[in-house]
C-alpha cells in the first residue's frame, strides 16, 4: 500500500487553505451581480441594433395599393417607379411591427442599405474598440483609461 508524500496532518492543513479561497460570501455576490449588469448592458446594445435594422414592407404610395401577391422586391421597383415619374409627390405606405430606424428616417426599399452599414459600422466599432482600449487598460491600467 502506497504511503502519501505528505503527512496526513499537512494535508489537512492544505485543504483547510483551500477551502478559504473557495467560499461565497457578500463580495463575490456583489461581483456576480456586477458582472450580470455589464453583460446585460453590451448585450442590449447589440440586440437593439439587430431590431433598428428591421426595415418596414411598402404596401402602397397615396392612393395607390400594391398588389399583395408582390413580393418586396417587386414592391419597391413600382414605389421607385411612381416616384420617379410622379416628381417625388406620393406618400409611401408602410407596414411595420414597431418603428425602427428606416420607419423613423424614411429608409426602405433601396435604402435599406443604408441602415445596414450603420449596423456593421457599430459591429466593427465594438470589436475595434473592446481590442484597442483593452490592450490600453492592460499596459497603462484600467483606473487611468
Amino acid at each position: 500500500m502506497p504511503r502519501s508524500l505528505i503527512d496526513n496532518d499537512k494535508e489537512a492543513n492544505l485543504s483547510e487553505g483551500i477551502d478559504r479561497f473557495i467560499t461565497f460570501n457578500r463580495y463575490t455576490i456583489f461581483l456576480c451581480l456586477t458582472y450580470e449588469l455589464v453583460i446585460l448592458s453590451q448585450v442590449g446594445n447589440v440586440i437593439y441594433m439587430l431590431f433598428a435594422a428591421a426595415s418596414p414592407d411598402i404596401i402602397g404610395c397615396g392612393m395607390t395599393i400594391f398588389n399583395k401577391s408582390l413580393g418586396q422586391r417587386e414592391a419597391c421597383e413600382q414605389y421607385e417607379t411612381i416616384i420617379k415619374f410622379g416628381n417625388h409627390s406620393c406618400q409611401p405606405i408602410l407596414k411595420y411591427q414597431f418603428r425602427s430606424v428606416g420607419v423613423e428616417w424614411g429608409y426602405f426599399c433601396s435604402e435599406t442599405v443604408k441602415v445596414k452599414n450603420l449596423v456593421s459600422f457599430q459591429m466593427f466599432g465594438n470589436i475595434l474598440g473592446g481590442i484597442l482600449f483593452g490592450q490600453i487598460s492592460d499596459l497603462f491600467g484600467r483606473r487611468k483609461v
